[in-house]
């Protein structure tokens, strides 16, 4: 039988202790080693997976759009969009150019920045160059809403998207805002006016042929559609149905117009001609009332009238005094 008393163990026990004892200043040395070690590779991995990648362009406290006009604007209002853009990043970057697009129902006037490219789709490049770090800076471009326009549009504006480079890597950053505005507008039919002329001249008489006129000239800022003109003759002339002109409908003693779309500051003529009847008495009025009809509400009324005289027109008629006698004429001489 083998007894173990553990003096092995202690033994074992005893060398560790030993040694220990005689290395513990280099077991230390070992260990700070191994933390310097750790510190620097830690240290080195946040410089250039974290402290170097910082976003350049993410801080939406200075990189942010603004617009300058109000919620509402009328067709050729004009728009500015202003883009500011800070690098706080760590790091410089090179070749920084905006993209931006003029937006729908609008046209490019000006920025206030030189480089700028320009295509035909309204897609606009800002090339801003090289941003050191910390450096900001803005960038501003004027619109001008289209006109005319419909009432209710809306002019979006869809944000700017940044491009640029760190050493040979590309990087790109979307910036949106929610940019948006309505358009007030409407047409305008103020300027309608109506005309009558007397063809022959003189005073109105029986058998004359009198020729209305209807102006109409849309002064606002949108176009009209569906815009109808009504003429209502008077019961005492008669129609010459083939001097009715643009298309112009004569049903039940009216002419009709309907106007499919009515565009701005393009001033529109509608003519017709009626033939005074015969039999009629004397001082009779010729009277014509029409009206112009654009949507539900919107109806603005017209009336002109001539007055009938079936006395002797003698506004063009000559007298001629003769001397019997010759010569110059005395007194008591036929």
């Amino acid at each position: 039988m083998i007894i173990d008393d553990g003096s092995s163990d202690n033994t074992g026990m005893s060398g560790i202790s030993k040694f220990l004892k005689y290395n513990k200043r280099w077991i230390y040395l070992a260990v700070i080693i191994v933390i310097i070690a750790a510190a620097a590779s830690y240290s080195t991995y946040y410089y250039f997976k974290v402290y170097l990648t910082r976003p350049n362009f993410d801080d939406e406290s200075f990189n942010f759009i603004s617009s300058d006009s109000n919620e509402y604007v009328k067709p050729g209002e004009q728009i500015t969009y202003i883009i500011n853009y800070k690098n706080t990043g760590n790091r410089d970057v090179d070749n920084l150019e905006i993209e931006s697009k003029v937006p729908e129902h609008a046209v490019f006037i000006s920025s206030n920045h030189d480089e700028i490219l320009e295509n035909t789709s309204g897609a606009l490049t800002f090339k801003v160059g090289d941003v050191e770090e910390d450096r900001k800076g803005t960038i501003a471009f004027t619109v001008e809403v289209n006109k005319p326009l419909d009432d209710g549009t809306l002019i979006v504006f869809d944000g700017a998207k940044f491009n640029y480079k760190i050493g040979q890597d590309a990087f790109n950053r979307e910036v949106s805002e929610d940019l948006s505005n309505k358009v007030e507008s409407s047409p305008d039919l103020n300027n309608f006016d109506l005309e009558v002329v007397d063809i022959n001249g003189g005073v109105l008489r029986l058998g004359d042929i009198i020729q209305y006129k209807l102006v109409v000239e849309n002064i606002g800022d949108m176009n009209a559609p569906n815009v109808e003109i009504k003429s209502n003759l008077s019961k005492n002339v008669t129609i010459v149905e083939s001097s009715i002109t643009d298309s112009g409908e004569y049903n039940g003693n009216t002419v009709l117009w309907n106007i499919d779309n009515l565009e701005i500051n393009k001033p529109k003529t509608f003519s017709f001609k009626v033939k005074v009847n015969d039999d009629l008495a004397d001082e009779e009025l010729i009277t014509n009332n029409s009206a112009l009809k654009y949507g539900s509400d919107v109806v603005i009324e017209k009336s002109v009238e001539k007055e009938l005289s079936l006395f002797t027109d003698l506004t063009t008629s000559e007298a001629f005094l003769y001397d019997v006698n010759g010569g110059h004429l005395w007194a008591g001489e036929v």
